[in-house]
């Protein structure tokens, strides 16, 4: 029979040897906020990094932290932001941003110029970027700008229901928005229906541009018979544009081979990396701010 060896009990110096109840430094804990605001520190504002910071000053015990750091985010007037006032005030901004108006920077300038240019040819244009970059903004812009300028009759989609629009629904939309004429309906046959709003559309004598935002729950089949309604009216005397927005899973379903029939006829412009790109003559797509790039 082995002997029983009572092995020496040595209790742990540290309170918190696994680390289960305080994060092992500060920057072990600003990691684990913003995992949970799923968006970098970098992000906030001035006033709430000091606000963490002196939070992570004051103790590390996990529990502790993430309590008061969501007291210190998390919205606690309905508005959004809690410290947007107390921000405004430390700043001096008299009006919140999204009632400062537009300003234009040379880059927004440059997209906007190479979007009326494709507009003019009867061109696909796909503005993509990611959630907060201001592609929204930009289209409102263009959409005022072309309607102020009178050289192109402006249509929009305004169905609320993106993964469900098809090309009826786009269709209808530009019949509202070209046709004044109360009386008129519109056909209900498939192939009435396309004849009389590539004759609509011709009749106008001006380019028409149709707009679509969250064009990326867009369904693969509704971008092609677009391509084709595109070439419909441009094989007739018309031009017809359409201006799609989106994330960047709009440029990535255009880049699929599946989809070289509308990447041909397609303007693409990457709203977050201000970057333009343009087809080149071996049929790849640059940066028109970087000619190394492919």
């Amino acid at each position: 029979m082995a002997d029983v060896v009572t092995l020496p009990r040595r209790p742990f110096n540290d309170p918190d040897p696994f680390q289960e109840i305080t994060f092992p430094n500060r920057l072990a804990a600003k990691r684990a906020i913003a995992d949970w605001l799923m968006k970098p520190l970098a992000k906030l504002t001035p006033a709430r990094l000091a606000g963490i910071d002196a939070i992570l000053e004051a103790t590390l015990v996990k529990e502790t932290v993430m309590d008061q750091v969501k007291r210190l985010l998390q919205p606690t007037d309905g508005t959004g932001d809690a410290m947007q006032t107390e921000v405004m005030q430390h700043y001096g901004f008299a009006k919140d941003f999204k009632q400062a108006g537009y300003f234009e920077a040379e880059h927004h300038q440059a997209v906007s110029k190479e979007i009326k240019a494709a507009i003019q040819v009867g061109r696909i244009i796909s503005l993509s970027g990611i959630v907060g970059c201001g592609k929204t903004k930009a289209l409102q812009r263009l959409q005022q700008e072309l309607i102020n300028e009178k050289q192109v009759l402006v249509s929009r989609s305004f169905s609320i229901e993106k993964a469900h629009v098809n090309i009826s629904t786009l269709t209808t939309a530009m019949f509202l928005d070209l046709v004044k004429d109360k009386d008129f309906k519109i056909p209900g046959d498939r192939e009435r229906r396309d004849r009389t709003l590539r004759d609509v559309i011709c009749s106008r004598r001006r380019p028409v541009v149709l707009i679509i935002d969250e064009a990326h729950d867009l369904h693969t089949q509704t971008l092609v018979q677009l391509k084709r309604l595109v070439e419909l009216v441009e094989v007739s005397g018309g031009i017809l544009s359409v201006v799609l927005a989106g994330h960047p899973k709009l440029k990535n379903e255009l880049s699929r081979a599946a989809m070289e029939q509308i990447g041909s006829r397609t303007t693409r412009i990457q709203k977050a990396s201000k970057a333009i790109s343009k087809p080149t003559s071996n049929g790849c797509w640059r940066n028109a701010g970087n000619p190394r790039s492919n």
